[in-house]
């Protein structure tokens, strides 16, 4: 009963801290419409829900979905600005994340592989509700990303350089923030057992 119960505390705890970051920052990088906003956020979200699941006293059942759950609850009631997709994209990273964790552990290569799937997440959303839902070609949703990313254009030339680019930095920021969750977990753990 009490495994339960710090379990269900963690999960909200987490959760509730991914949601915070969606409404205030989210809102921010949404109204400024900050180039790899979805990126920054999941990376945010990885480190949060992978350093909450790392405390948990029991890793059964889903606990990452169930913070994604939390956090997206919170962001349907907040103000801001309101996008269906956004709701959708977040879930896909608690999916991706869960998924990644589950398969692979509670450990370093687990939580950078949750990492990589978290930063690529909004790509895949995209791909996946518009590629397979509105049945959108794959070039129509690259140049979707190319068109987000105008700021990046204008330092690099060539559609291709820019795909790379954005695939190497969002490589980079999901093995940063898997790494950053797993040693942030450790030590918060260890703070947790002493």
């Amino acid at each position: 009963m009490k495994k339960e119960f710090y379990n269900a505390a963690y999960i909200a705890i987490f959760g509730t801290l991914w949601g915070l970051v969606e409404i205030l920052l989210g809102n921010v990088l949404h109204l400024f419409d900050v180039p790899f906003k979805g990126t920054i956020l999941s990376a945010l979200a990885c480190i949060i829900c992978l350093v909450g699941g790392k405390l948990l006293p029991s890793k059964n059942k889903f606990p990452i979905i169930s913070m994604g759950i939390i956090a997206i609850l919170l962001r349907l009631l907040s103000f801001g600005v309101f996008k269906i997709h956004i709701f959708i994209s977040m879930f896909t990273a608690a999916v991706l994340m869960q998924v990644a964790v589950s398969l692979m552990g509670y450990n370093l290569v687990g939580f950078i592989a949750a990492g990589i799937l978290a930063s690529f997440s909004p790509y895949i959303f995209s791909l996946l509700f518009f590629g397979l839902i509105y049945g959108q070609s794959i070039l129509v949703l690259y140049h979707g990303i190319l068109k987000e990313h105008n700021a990046v254009s204008f330092f690099i030339h060539g559609g291709i350089y820019i795909a790379v680019f954005i695939f190497f930095l969002n490589l980079v920021i999901g093995v940063l923030s898997g790494i950053a969750a797993f040693y942030f977990g450790k030590k918060l753990q260890h703070v947790q057992n002493t």
